[in-house]
């Protein structure tokens, strides 16, 4: 503790020092520890950066403060909104602090806000004020409401909106308390009068994720919004407040001519019908929706399939009959349109009847039959619903244990659901056994999670072994678990090997052996991580990728000089996304691919750092999926809809520029061929 003291010390007075001579190349040497992703003998040096004397200088360097998020830094961005010239970066990186995978103390979380604001009272650019009320809307203070609420009748648009989704992320924040109700009013005038659509729909996204029953009128207003977008953020907040009056504007909205505002209505009156105390009249409202999705369903144009999957994703409780009538009717033919999209979509069918159903001994997915390229998805999403059925799911589960089943259902959904469902029996702990050393690695890091939550002492030798061939294999997400499962089990060297694994350059290791020390109450060792090898070079233009798919072409234009495009390439140019799958789609959310397990848990092998910026996340972005901080590989998604939320978070490397039409037709398991990149 005095040595992480004595260093936020000393850096602090070193900004307030005069700037002196930087390095040769100050943009050389700020590129070189970001990607390092150490302060290891460059921390003074990059707390003199940014205090340069070059803007552009200055502001680089609180970008790496940004994204490495060191408490020992939390000086230099205080320094930089006091009296800093790169203002609207110094905000980025104290918000970015308030977004930390490991969050700061309260207390200096509590500073960050007050300098914000007080920086906020001195800016006059429009992008500096801007920049600073997001960044209150990240650092997640009470005390902040106020300022941002005043901010909401600005006359620069971009203001009022930043404003408004502040006020919504303060909302969803655990941070702080949420914001006065008082707020609701001026955020539905805004939703209701201002000219700029972009407001309307930020405004539009602050009521909804402050999920009060104050916003229910301005939400069944904008409703009926002339943007799309708009109607399709109030239809989705409206699953959390509406009352019966409010369930024929979401059914009427399911004919909405803009398909993400039909499946946000969708969504909503499922869950509005799925609640454990269901909304009166719910229930029947969800089932007049399956029927109406369930008709206008047409595989020869998969995107109409998105709202039916959207509802019935949901638990809500429609009847066994209406269910499998819709199923029966959903047989994929020989020569069907979209065999796939048919069998998906009726999959998906079963396993919400399977979910409501009392009767243990009735087959998963009764009904549904899917074609050749589906089998190992079926058989993982049928234990995803034993795992969450209305029956006893634990014998249902544990009968999974004799059945050969591939690889990516044990890794995925088998040892997953024994963990959630707590299965503890011999057969259990032998498979559990048996799993710990199997080749296939996403196969071991489920069993040793299941290991440790179950407390599956026995495992302990096998974890070790697993744990020196994860090393010598340099399977690093592997090792993370391991690390946390030997912990939680109390093995005696438990601690030995997380302190030794805490200074490791893979963020997941990284994290695992964090993990760990805190599952054993130990004190985490002082230090930082050692370097990651560079791998450049950056793309220096904006290179165009094409991802071909069974159901067309997208068009993703790269972000030069990013070092995740340029991962994306080195992968696209050895063949890794061919073949691959689109393993996770969610409607009107996101769809996901480039995981070579297709389960959502692998990746190249390696990880590579964040490179967060205050980029949108519009519709058609794309971003890097993860586990935690720095550990991005291979898996990407593409947003099928506006996502405030994912800003400051994920890091955003491209834009579609073209086939976002196939982008909304993909459903799970449909294929990557391949990925050029142009030139």
């Amino acid at each position: 503790m005095k040595r992480a003291i004595g260093l936020a010390v000393l850096l602090s007075a070193c900004v307030h020092a005069p700037p002196r001579a930087g390095p040769q190349d100050p943009f050389a040497a700020l590129e070189q520890m970001e990607q390092a992703r150490t302060l290891r003998a460059s921390g003074l040096e990059l707390a003199v950066l940014a205090r340069d004397a070059d803007p552009a200088v200055r502001a680089r360097a609180l970008e790496v403060v940004a994204r490495l998020q060191r408490p020992e830094l939390v000086g230099v961005v205080l320094a930089d909104l006091a009296e800093g010239p790169a203002l609207a970066a110094a905000a980025f990186a104290a918000g970015q602090y308030g977004l930390s995978w490991r969050p700061l103390p309260r207390a200096q979380l509590a500073g960050l806000a007050a300098a914000t604001q007080a920086a906020l009272t001195r800016a006059s650019a429009n992008a500096d004020r801007a920049a600073l009320l997001r960044a209150l809307g990240k650092l997640g203070q009470a005390d902040s409401t106020a300022v941002l609420a005043s901010a909401l009748d600005d006359p620069d648009a971009s203001v009022r909106g930043e404003a408004a989704l502040a006020l919504g992320a303060l909302a969803y924040s655990t941070k702080g308390a949420a914001p006065d109700v008082t707020v609701v009013n001026p955020l539905a005038h805004l939703l209701a009068h201002d000219a700029d659509p972009q407001v309307r729909f930020d405004a539009a996204y602050a009521l909804m994720r402050m999920k009060r029953p104050e916003t229910r009128a301005a939400l069944t207003y904008g409703i009926k919004d002339g943007d799309a977008r708009v109607r399709a953020v109030c239809a989705r907040g409206l699953a959390e407040v509406a009352t019966a009056p409010e369930l024929p504007y979401l059914l009427e909205r399911l004919g909405d001519p803009d398909s993400s505002v039909r499946v946000e209505a969708a969504r909503s009156l499922g869950k509005l019908a799925g609640k454990s105390k269901p909304l009166a009249g719910a229930t029947a409202a969800a089932g007049k929706a399956l029927a109406v999705l369930a008709k206008a369903y047409d595989p020869a144009r998969p995107a109409t399939a998105m709202p039916l999957l959207a509802l019935v994703q949901e638990k809500f409780p429609a009847s066994d009959s209406e269910l499998a009538e819709i199923v029966a009717g959903l047989a994929p033919a020989k020569r069907d349109a979209d065999a796939h999209g048919r069998a998906v979509v009726a999959c998906h069918l079963a396993a919400s009847r399977d979910r409501l159903r009392a009767d243990a001994s009735t087959p998963a997915l009764d009904g549904c039959a899917p074609t050749a390229d589906l089998l190992d998805w079926r058989e993982a999403l049928a234990v995803r619903t034993i795992a969450g059925s209305a029956a006893d799911a634990k014998p249902r589960a544990a009968a999974l244990l004799g059945r050969p089943v591939s690889s990516t259902v044990a890794a995925e959904a088998v040892d997953d659901a024994l963990g959630e469902l707590s299965v503890d029996t011999p057969e259990v702990r032998a498979r559990i056994l048996r799993d710990l050393s199997s080749t296939d690695w996403g196969v071991a890091l489920s069993a040793a999670a299941v290991a440790g939550k179950l407390g599956i002492t026995e495992a302990v030798p096998a974890l070790h072994r697993a744990l020196t061939l994860a090393s010598v294999h340099d399977q690093h997400d592997v090792l993370g678990a391991l690390l946390v499962a030997l912990a939680k089990l109390h093995a005696k060297d438990a601690g030995v090997l997380a302190r030794r694994y805490a200074h490791s350059p893979h963020a997941t290791v990284r994290f695992g052996a964090l993990d760990a020390l805190e599952a054993l109450h130990a004190e985490v060792p002082a230090g930082e991580p050692l370097p990651l090898e560079f791998h450049g070079p950056l793309l220096e233009r904006g290179e165009v990728a094409n991802i071909s798919t069974e159901r067309g072409e997208i068009r993703i234009r790269l972000r030069p000089g990013s070092f995740t495009a340029e991962n994306f390439v080195k992968l696209a140019r050895a063949g890794f996304y061919d073949q691959l799958t689109f393993h996770r789609i969610v409607p009107g959310f996101v769809a996901q691919g480039g995981d070579p397990r297709g389960d959502g848990s692998g990746g190249p092998g390696y990880s590579i750092p964040c490179e967060i910026d205050g980029e949108r996340y519009a519709r058609g972005a794309v971003g890097m999926a993860l586990a935690g901080k720095d550990t991005g590989g291979s898996q990407f998604f593409i947003t099928l809809s506006p996502q405030p939320h994912l800003e400051g978070r994920y890091t955003l490397f491209g834009n579609v520029i073209s086939g976002m039409e196939v982008a909304d037709q993909l459903m799970e398991g449909d294929r990557i061929l391949r990925v050029e990149v142009e030139p």
